[in-house]
């Protein structure tokens, strides 16, 4: 059963039980009024209108009697039937999770050639990262050998005590650092700025690469 047949047949069971009990609560209300009426009839010594209520009252009561039990019948079968129901369109979630599936499943497809290529490109993002930090340690080689002043290559952006110096290349950066961070967890600190040149080549962190 599915969930919308489901609401609709529930509501349409508490809908009559409900008019059922709006008539209980009416013939009850008027029962008061007919008692109070018949008392005051035998009061006034009026029998004609006494006699005339009495009936009323009778079927009133006789109404209320039947229409109660059948309320109460009814509210046993209503939430049995409900339960019943209630069960079978749970039991659909079974047939709808295939549906999902065989959604996520195109999905799945449609996103192995994009891993595939998320792969090629972060080699080829490592790869430029490596060819640019080799490159790097044959300049940086002439700083202990000449002496050069530390401070003012960083000035000029020549050096960099940053493990990430292409950091604006955010998404790319991002995946290589997560990727280095499960490899190289002990590594994951910024090197000082009078680290030595051999320290830089033994570390191979000028990149990360």
């Amino acid at each position: 059963m599915k969930l919308e047949e489901f609401r609709k047949d529930r509501e349409e069971k508490r809908s009559k039980r409900q008019k059922l009990d709006n008539s209980i609560k009416n013939d009850k209300e008027t029962l008061v009024i007919l008692e109070k009426d018949y008392k005051e009839a035998l009061l006034t010594d009026n029998d004609k209108q006494a006699d005339s209520l009495f009936p009323q009252i009778e079927q009133a009561k006789e109404r209320i009697k039947r229409n109660e039990h059948k309320s109460k019948t009814l509210q046993t079968i209503y939430n049995d039937g409900i339960k019943e129901n209630a069960l079978k369109t749970v039991l659909e979630v079974a047939a709808i999770k295939k549906d999902y599936q065989v959604k996520l499943d195109e999905l799945d497809e449609e996103m192995k050639p994009l891993l595939e290529k998320r792969q090629q490109l972060i080699k080829q993002a490592d790869t430029l990262s490596n060819e640019f930090n080799q490159t790097k340690e044959e300049y940086y080689l002439l700083i202990d050998r000449y002496a050069l002043d530390r401070k003012e290559l960083i000035k000029n952006g020549a050096m960099s005590t940053n493990l990430e110096p292409f950091k604006d290349t955010k998404t790319i950066q991002a995946i290589l650092t997560t990727n280095r961070a499960v490899q190289r967890k002990d590594q994951q600190q910024t090197l000082p700025e009078n680290a030595t040149i051999e320290d830089l080549a033994k570390s191979k962190r000028i990149i990360g690469g």
